[in-house]
């Protein structure tokens, strides 16, 4: 079977009647139009897939308030980085 593009539907339907253009026009106009889901939609939708699954007991609960996690500053410590304590630690 020959692959169909675009480029080739569109010249087809340039070879069409009137009423048959309109004909295809109807057909697109019923088609569902492609939505984008955002990072959160599919972040939710992943989370309810689990749920009804049995793989979580519960639902996570989102933080209401984004600018509160934008706006998060660390604490200042004093001394040398963390990091660096664990390293020699392990040694």
């Amino acid at each position: 079977m020959p692959k169909v593009t675009v480029l080739k539907v569109i010249e087809e339907i340039k070879t069409l009647t009137p009423a048959e253009q309109e004909q295809v026009r109807e057909v697109l106009a019923q088609l569902p139009t492609a939505t984008v889901s955002t990072d959160e939609e599919k972040r939710q939708r992943l989370f309810e897939e689990l749920y009804r699954d049995g793989l979580i007991d519960k639902m996570p609960e989102h933080a209401r308030d984004r600018a509160a996690f934008d706006n998060y500053t660390p604490v200042p410590i004093q001394g040398k980085p963390l990091s660096e304590t664990v390293i020699e630690d392990r040694r």
